[in-house]
């Protein structure tokens, strides 16, 4: 599985409104789940914790997979071609990772953004994603 940053957010804090959809997750995804460094940075801002968000990767809970020259290039034409939406360069890096692991499911909170973005050009995302409230 491909965690985005809301979602390991909400496994991190009890507080969060997503947090027993989150801890759901680890049931049916084995770890590690994989993400990018991004997400940790956001995670860590969020939370006030980057001990916490450390600790993911020390324990294996996460697998932090890195980008090459081709990978932002990619990215590059992604926030070129979504420019006239407001979303973030962890979104297009979320994007990149399921396109260089297309059999693993996206775990999101965000549905806005990640509806409307594409892998491969035109295939849909397949999001893993909370009930709606």
């Amino acid at each position: 599985m491909i965690a985005d940053t809301g979602p390991l957010v909400a496994w991190l804090d009890r507080a969060d409104p997503c947090h027993e959809w989150a801890t759901s997750l680890e049931r049916n995804h084995s770890f590690p789940w994989l993400t990018c460094e991004g997400c940790l940075a956001e995670a860590a801002y969020r939370l006030r914790a980057p001990e916490k968000v450390a600790a993911l990767v020390v324990e294996r809970a996460v697998e932090v997979i890195g980008f090459e020259v081709e990978d932002w290039r990619r990215i590059y034409g992604l926030a070129g071609k979504y420019a006239d939406h407001a979303i973030d360069l962890v979104d297009f890096c979320i994007v990149r990772l399921s396109e260089k692991h297309p059999r693993q499911k996206v775990a999101v909170v965000d549905r806005r953004d990640f509806e409307v973005l594409r892998r491969f050009q035109r295939e849909r995302l397949p999001l893993l994603l909370p009930p709606r409230r």
